[in-house]
């Protein structure tokens, strides 16, 4: 038998800033950061106990300047993304009534219009039934790609709404930010990851 019992009480984690910065090989000097990121975590509208909700702030942004003077002819391109990687220990599979008989929990990870993430199998587990579990998962949701069109640019999601369901044992978040750089010389890309957080 599984049980568990829905977080009672909402609570706000404030995470650290990240930054990293580097020279490309043709002499580019690139940053990608983030900042103001905070995790509101909230009782689940599912009143489940395998079921978590939360509300993510999160600034991403990235900067690109000159070492040395660019070759004539020379072009770039540059464009931000972030987003967070969500990961669940183990996911209701089956779901097997005392009574006999079973159905399937199926579902994939998706994106809704806004920023609202999902995923599923959703379950609400009663007394009395026996359920099957999957392997842990994780899925990537992305907020955005930003092309850089100034020497420092940004993108910002503030409250995104985050649902995981169905969901046995820990789910953990963790942010990312990624910048990518192309040139007539090179490709280049970096990327920095906030701390994972429990949800």
């Amino acid at each position: 038998m599984v049980g568990g019992g829905a977080q009672a009480s909402a609570d706000t984690i404030k995470l650290p800033s990240h930054m990293r910065t580097w020279t490309t090989d043709d002499g580019w000097r690139a940053t990608v950061a983030a900042d103001r990121q905070k995790v509101f975590r909230v009782q689940p509208l599912t009143a489940s106990g395998f079921s978590r909700e939360a509300y993510v702030t999160l600034r991403s942004w990235a900067g690109l300047s000159r070492v040395r003077p660019a070759k004539r002819g020379a072009k770039i391109t540059a464009t931000l993304e972030s987003g967070y990687q969500i990961g669940c220990m183990a996911t209701l599979n089956e779901v097997t009534p005392s009574l006999g008989g079973s159905f399937g929990l199926g579902g994939n990870g998706g994106v809704q219009t806004g920023p609202v993430f999902l995923i599923s199998p959703q379950a609400l587990i009663q007394p009395g039934i026996s359920v099957s579990l999957s392997p842990g998962r994780s899925v990537i949701v992305t907020f955005g790609k930003k092309p850089l069109e100034s020497a420092k640019s940004s993108q910002t999601v503030r409250n995104g709404h985050i649902t995981v369901d169905g969901c046995i044992g820990t789910a953990n978040i963790r942010s990312f930010s990624v910048l990518t750089i192309r040139t007539n010389e090179i490709d280049d890309q970096n990327a920095i990851h906030g701390r994972v957080t429990p949800l």
